[in-house]
């Protein structure tokens, strides 16, 4: 949701978080420092797997799950599918909720 820029999607899945669009896409695109901003992007799929590799999953506890990921920043989002792009990761780690609706993300925090 967020490498498409629809952060108002983003900030409306996260379950108690109290995040605007504007607040999330703020605490993201600047988590590394101010300028110039990172761009949310999907890079190529060798770096998707980089990224899948590095999440960490804990199994469900107490009704709660929780897992961390994390989100694919760069400077040259134009080039987000190239194998060189630098990138950079924002750690994230949520809980994972079943509800009656399913499941859902209650987010914790984000990892310095």
């Amino acid at each position: 949701m967020m490498a498409s820029g629809d952060f108002d999607l983003a900030a409306s899945s996260l379950e108690a978080s109290g995040f605007t669009a504007e607040t999330l896409r703020e605490r993201v695109e600047t988590f590394f420092g101010g300028e110039p901003r990172l761009t949310v992007v999907i890079p190529n799929d060798r770096l998707v797997g980089v990224i899948n590799d590095a999440a960490k999953i804990q199994l469900p506890s107490e009704g709660k799950a929780w897992m961390m990921a994390q989100i694919p920043l760069t400077h040259e989002p134009n080039r987000a599918k190239e194998d060189d792009v630098m990138l950079m990761g924002a750690a994230v780690s949520f809980f994972v909720v079943e509800s009656r609706e399913g499941l859902r993300f209650e987010f914790e925090i984000f990892h310095a």
